[in-house]
């Protein structure tokens, strides 16, 4: 029984550091949801977390096993190497904003997606 209390501990308290995955960026993924109400809630969350965990990735990361190198909090690749999309491009192209500022800014950066998404 003190096993099965455990576990049960153990599992709320991982579920609990999991709600606040995104909190930093939570106020960004609203305004882009009031700019684009056409987007499903939830789906910019969902792109970020699977893409980088809810991190903003920075200039300079670079991956050591010569895999394209992802940018910013939506997780946009520049270089797909011959092997994936150049998403930051495209996303530059569809939106308002240019690469340097997608890699830069979190917030430019949700807010172009969402621009190009909504396209």
């Amino acid at each position: 029984m003190r096993k099965l209390l455990v576990l049960c501990s153990v599992l709320f308290m991982s579920l609990a550091s999991f709600a606040h995955v995104g909190d930093e960026f939570a106020a960004f993924f609203n305004e882009a949801y009031e700019t684009y109400p056409n987007i499903p809630e939830g789906v910019l969350e969902a792109v970020a977390y699977t893409q980088t965990r809810m991190k903003h990735i920075r200039p300079g990361t670079e991956s050591c096993l010569e895999l394209p190198t992802y940018y910013s909090v939506m997780g946009l690749v520049e270089d797909g190497k011959g092997y994936f999309k150049n998403s930051l491009t495209e996303i530059a192209t569809l939106s308002s904003f240019t690469e340097e500022q997608i890699k830069a800014d979190p917030r430019i950066s949700i807010l172009a997606y969402a621009e190009a998404y909504s396209k």
